[in-house]
């Protein structure tokens, strides 16, 4: 019941359930971190109002507390340890469909001349050490943490998780938005999957560390499919702001002779 209900998607990915069971999200929530999705389960909203936002920025960084002053000119490292962040986004509101809200500026080592972070130079622009996990920020107008009202960081994790060779999972009218990978992953040989109803939004940007022997090319989808798999719907999903596609089929040769996809379905997205 509400009166009852869970608050944490922590607590959510420990628990059991049976074939049929729906976890509802209430609408007008916000709830960090991400989801393992089980076979047979039902994943929606219930009650009035916005759809559910699975967030997979672990927290506010409008905190002034949580940014601290370089040795370089307007630029503030994050006091915390974040892993490969994609993408940087400031003074958003929940609103859907602001396609023009902000996100900061990634710079990357060996691209453009950029060696660290004494190379940012304007508003917005960030760097994410991949070697200690420093983010660090450039803001002509002070501390960000006190300058901004929101600010949502999205590190390299998957928001919502179908484990290989799941089965009969359906994802409805949530808002899923704010991490470095992927919105949704299907990993192989799942079947009966629809995903539908739902806003994907200001997701990707990471490093995919190792593509081409390197670590400059970036990365993130809506909805990746991974190798084989059937019986897929995807339909009447709001996609935008995507780094760097919507849907996407994605497969690797390594141990595999082949990867089939079949009965898949993309309608009115």
């Amino acid at each position: 019941t509400p009166q009852t209900a869970i608050r944490s998607t922590l607590r959510l990915n420990g628990m059991r359930f049976e074939y049929g069971d729906s976890v509802l999200f209430e609408r007008g929530g916000v709830y960090r971190g991400h989801i393992c999705a089980r076979s047979g389960v039902t994943y929606s909203a219930y009650g009035e109002g916005a759809k559910p936002i699975i967030n997979g920025s672990f927290k506010n960084y409008a905190d002034p507390a949580l940014w601290e002053k370089t040795d370089f000119e307007n630029v503030w490292r994050c006091a915390e340890p974040l892993n490969n962040v994609g993408i940087v986004a400031l003074d958003h509101t929940p609103v859907p469909g602001k396609y023009d809200d902000i996100c900061g500026v990634k710079r990357i080592p060996t691209l453009d001349g950029f060696e660290n972070e004494k190379d940012l130079k304007a508003d917005g622009e960030f760097f994410s050490n991949l070697r200690n996990d420093d983010l660090f920020l450039y803001c002509s107008a002070g501390n960000p943490g006190a300058v901004c009202t929101s600010i949502e960081l999205g590190t390299c994790y998957n928001l919502i998780t179908v484990d290989a060779r799941s089965h009969d999972i359906v994802f409805d009218n949530l808002d899923i938005r704010y991490t470095g990978a992927h919105g949704l992953r299907v990993y192989p040989d799942c079947k009966d999957i629809t995903i539908q109803n739902c806003i994907f939004c200001y997701l990707g940007g990471s490093i995919l560390r190792g593509f081409i022997g390197g670590e400059n090319v970036r990365y993130g989808n809506a909805v990746e499919l991974w190798m084989s798999n059937d019986g897929i719907t995807v339909r009447n999903n709001w996609m935008y702001q995507i780094y760097d596609t919507g849907i996407t089929h994605q497969f690797t040769p390594v141990g595999y002779s082949r990867s089939q996809m079949r009965n898949i379905r993309y309608e009115d997205n």
